[in-house]
């Protein structure tokens, strides 16, 4: 398997949102860190959003 990998950290920031979106659709598979209600949270996803 020959994926590209990004790991972002700060993916809910307003630049990691807007770096996350663009690195899937140029085909990157992204592993994103974010926060939620002072939790550690570890997300992949390899498809950018529906519009």
């Amino acid at each position: 398997m020959n994926s590209k990998r990004v790991l972002l950290t700060g993916a809910t920031g307003f630049l990691g949102s807007h770096t996350i979106i663009r690195l899937l659709e140029k085909g990157y598979e992204v592993t994103g860190t974010l926060r939620d209600t002072g939790e550690f949270i570890i997300g992949t996803n390899t498809s950018p959003p529906s519009a």
